[in-house]
């Protein structure tokens, strides 16, 4: 039994049942779980808790910050729970591993959660996902000035001494704004390929995810699967992409083609993140030369042309036939049409043509043409 009051004092108290909506499969609120191990990070027994209105109103509060009710609950008994159990336990308890139970669930002794200075956390090598000062990161360091830190980081420690973080950066950067000099965390043994999973796995389902971040994450994450040993049932690389796009709900073939963008030079996937250039085009664009990419940038940049996927498909072709040319991707992509959208040959040009050519054969013969001319003037 436990009796919290405001100031931790004997005092008359209001009891406040919480019962959990109908609608909640109550399956899904239970302890997170190790990704490696499966075991819960955290244990709970059957307690009762006498609280103070105030108390219950800080705990509901806390569900502002998540949009799906069974996350909200699981995270309101998970964490808000323990933040209040913190102020009676500490008097007792010396540690977060006595507090938590972290040590008594493992039995390895492995894991530590310890206050680390923000100094020595270091971010993941080549993270993929961005970390904004934008609304989502306000109530972040708002939540961590009411409630501190409910989540500690999860982290590994560097040869060249400090943390890598794995999972936890706009956690570190939300106390960096909040004004803390310290964060906890959870120290753990993790290889470089576990790392890269359950850092990917740990952020790809956020909202608002742009294509780069996933393009990279999907790759980092494919590597190190291979690199495991990690393999569908039938060892297809198709399937085994499947595995990759599990956690976001992404189909193989889709991680596939997210996977492609890594291809793209950096100012036309800044492109895409900004919405400039749709994925299916840029997937088309991702199997040009850097070169022939960099011809792309100019008209897409410098004379504002779009790139439709039909057009995207067209520069794709001409360059797996070895015929791309600068002066073709201007044709293709800064030329003005006519509101048909058909080019129109005069009938003198055709006759210097074989009577099969279409009039697609005869335009890339005209490019090449004009091409050379242009070299030689």
């Amino acid at each position: 039994m436990s009796n919290l009051s405001d100031e931790g004092m004997d005092i008359d108290v209001e009891v406040y049942k919480i019962s959990l909506p109908p609608q909640v499969d109550r399956r899904k609120i239970q302890a997170k779980k190790d990704i490696i191990s499966g075991k819960p990070i955290y244990r709970y027994h059957d307690t009762k808790f006498s609280l103070s209105k105030k108390q219950i109103i800080d705990l509901l509060m806390g569900t502002k910050l998540y949009g799906k009710p069974e996350v909200a609950l699981r995270e309101l008994l998970q964490n808000s729970i323990d933040a209040c159990l913190l102020r009676q336990k500490l008097s007792e308890l010396t540690t977060y591993d006595d507090l938590l139970g972290i040590s008594e669930i493992d039995g390895t002794g492995m894991d530590k959660v310890i206050e680390v200075p923000l100094a020595e956390l270091f971010p993941f090598k080549n993270h993929p996902f961005h970390v904004l000062d934008d609304e989502k990161m306000d109530e972040t360091v708002e939540s961590i000035r009411s409630y501190g830190v409910l989540n500690p980081a999860l982290v590994r420690a560097r040869a060249e001494g400090g943390y890598e973080l794995v999972a936890g950066h706009r956690r570190k950067r939300a106390c960096e704004l909040a004004g803390r000099d310290t964060m906890p965390v959870i120290v753990r043994d993790y290889s470089d390929d576990e790392s890269v999973v359950i850092m990917v796995d740990s952020n790809i389902q956020r909202d608002n995810i742009l294509p780069s971040e996933k393009a990279f994450a999907y790759k980092m994450k494919l590597e190190a699967l291979k690199h495991q040993g990690v393999k569908s049932e039938t060892g297809s690389d198709a399937e085994t992409a499947d595995l990759v796009g599990k956690e976001a709900g992404d189909s193989g073939r889709k991680v596939q083609r997210y996977i492609r963008l890594t291809e793209l030079l950096p100012e036309l996937l800044e492109l895409v993140d900004r919405g400039k250039i749709k994925v299916s085009p840029a997937v088309s664009l991702s199997y040009l030369s850097k070169e022939e990419q960099e011809w792309v940038l100019q008209c897409v940049v410098g004379r504002a042309a779009s790139v439709s996927g039909t057009m995207a498909d067209q520069l794709k072709k001409h360059s797996e036939e070895g015929k791309l040319t600068e002066l073709a991707v201007e044709l293709i992509l800064c030329e003005e049409k006519k509101e048909t959208g058909k080019v129109t040959l005069p009938g003198k040009v055709k006759q210097y043509f074989p009577k099969g050519y279409s009039n697609q054969q005869i335009e890339q013969v005209i490019f090449e043409l004009l091409e050379n001319w242009k070299n030689s003037q």
